[in-house]
């Protein structure tokens, strides 16, 4: 099999892994025109029709005809030498507006980008959507094997070590309920989830300040989360790491004191903020 099929392959499994029920009433379009301007986000170069279908999972046709009406509205451009893409005027304007809310987008694009560079592994920024983890920003790493997670896309609270680090901030028994209506919409080929072993992890998430899976996420790959309380009406954020689990397991200290001191540095929107600093206390104390 070609390398290109295997990275189509890749990307389609990750994108059915972190689909989410009622994904299939959205309008399917709008939603992948938002997935290519986050593509380019993320890989700062231009990019071919190839590479984008192939790293998205998405049919070469529609690609083609997306990038197409994008280049036409000024949101691309078509380098005609090269047969590439890259992100046109149109969309460098959309960010003339401000966000409205405390936290600051830059400071979490510096972070993320200075973290993903520091560790060499994947960078992932989750908020909480009702009784899910939406993923909102990723550095993905370039290295061996690529631990990357679509921009957008959503998966239940209980179901990732992201999501647990999240509910690590809910009462406890909103924590149950969540699990009771987990385990009622899972079908007899699900493996359902211990009441008894989540409480016990998001004690020891608590306890810790952050969440370590101790188990593969997917692929070979395991996470390191730290959760975020945000001021105000903002939902809460969680920071992660994701690699393979080889390489986490023997660098977990420091990783472990690297993303808290992100996080940290998130929380207060100081990009300067002394590592050593990260461990005094739980940020969701």
């Amino acid at each position: 099999m070609r390398e290109g099929q295997d990275t189509q392959s890749h990307a389609a499994s990750v994108q059915e892994q972190f689909a989410y029920e009622g994904e299939s009433a959205t309008v399917k379009s709008a939603k992948r025109v938002l997935q290519i301007l986050e593509l380019f986000k993320e890989m700062r170069r231009p990019l071919s029709t190839t590479e984008i279908a192939m790293e998205l999972s998405f049919p070469i046709s529609s690609t083609a005809a997306l990038l197409k009406s994008l280049t036409s509205l000024g949101y691309l451009h078509f380098d005609r030498t090269s047969r590439t893409y890259q992100a046109g005027l149109r969309v460098g304007l959309l960010g003339g507006w401000r966000y409205g809310g405390r936290f600051a987008p830059e400071t979490l694009t510096e972070v993320t980008r200075g973290l993903a560079e520091k560790t060499g592994q994947t960078i992932i920024v989750g908020l909480r959507n009702e009784n899910h983890i939406q993923y909102v920003s990723v550095v993905a790493s370039h290295a061996r094997v690529r631990y990357y997670l679509p921009v957008g896309s959503r998966q239940r609270l209980v179901d990732t070590p992201m999501g647990r680090a999240l509910l690590s901030l809910d009462e406890n028994a909103a924590i149950d309920r969540l699990v009771r209506r987990a385990n009622a919409d899972r079908n007899d080929n699900q493996q359902r989830i211990d009441p008894v072993e989540i409480r016990a992890e998001i004690a020891e998430i608590r306890r810790l300040g952050h969440a370590c899976s101790n188990r593969p996420y997917f692929q070979g790959a395991r996470a390191i989360a730290v959760p975020l309380r945000m001021c105000g009406s903002e939902p809460p954020l969680v920071l992660g790491l994701g690699g393979p689990a080889e390489e986490i397991e023997l660098d977990k200290e420091r990783l472990v004191d690297l993303v808290r001191a992100a996080a940290l540095q998130i929380c207060t929107g100081n990009v300067d903020a002394e590592e050593t600093s990260q461990t005094a206390q739980p940020l969701f104390a």
